[in-house]
C-alpha cells in the first residue's frame, strides 16, 4: 500500500476523487438527485485501474500468440476498434509487459455459453507487437466458467485477429 501512496499522479488522482464525491454528496443533500455526469467518473477509472495494476498483476502466461509487423499501440488500437473491439479492458489481470488489453463481446447462440468475447492483449515487440488472444465466455455474463478458463480457445481468435488486421470488414460477428 505504501508504494501506491509514493505515486504523485495516483495520490493526486484520489485527491480529485475525494473531492468530487464530496461535492457530488454536498449536492445530493441539496436536492436529493444524484447527477451521473456531475460524478468525478474518470478519477474512478484512473483509481481503479491504478491499484488493479498494482494488486492484479501476473506473470505473463506461455499462450499461443502472434507478431503484428510493424504496428504500435495506437495503430493496434484503432484497427481492432474499428472492428469493435473496446481497449482498456478494466476486469481482467494485466500481465507483465502489457500494453493493450481490449475485449470484443458477441452472442453465440449455439453455444452453451453463448454470450462470448475475444481477448486480445499485446506486448512489445522487436518487430511492433506480439499479441495473445483467446475466445472465452463473457465475464458479465458468464462469470465463474469465465473465472475457471471454461471453454477457452486460442486458434479461433487469433484467426479471427490476423483476418481482421489483414483485411478489416465492418464490425459483425466474429464468424463473418
Amino acid at each position: 500500500m505504501i508504494d501506491i501512496l509514493q505515486n504523485p499522479e495516483l495520490v493526486a488522482t484520489a485527491v480529485t476523487l475525494l473531492l468530487g464525491i464530496i461535492d457530488a454528496l454536498r449536492r445530493y443533500r441539496k436536492d436529493e438527485t444524484l447527477r451521473l455526469h456531475e460524478l468525478p467518473l474518470v478519477e474512478i477509472r484512473a483509481v481503479f485501474e491504478a491499484i488493479r495494476k498494482r494488486l492484479c498483476t501476473i506473470s505473463k502466461p506461455d499462450h499461443e500468440s502472434f507478431i503484428a509487423k510493424d504496428y504500435d499501440v495506437s495503430r493496434l488500437t484503432r484497427e481492432l476498434g474499428k472492428q469493435g473491439v473496446k481497449p482498456g479492458h478494466t476486469f481482467s489481470y494485466v500481465y507483465d509487459g502489457e500494453v493493450f488489453n481490449g475485449i470484443m463481446y458477441f452472442y453465440d447462440p449455439d453455444r452453451d455459453l453463448p454470450h462470448r468475447q475475444i481477448h486480445v492483449r499485446a506486448f512489445p515487440h522487436v518487430d511492433g507487437l506480439e499479441l495473445m488472444c483467446h475466445e472465452e465466455p463473457h465475464w458479465y455474463h458468464h462469470p465463474v466458467a469465465h473465472v475457471r478458463s471454461k471453454d477457452m480457445q486460442f486458434e479461433p481468435a487469433i484467426e479471427w485477429t490476423k483476418r481482421r488486421l489483414e483485411n478489416a470488414v465492418p464490425v459483425g460477428y466474429p464468424g463473418d
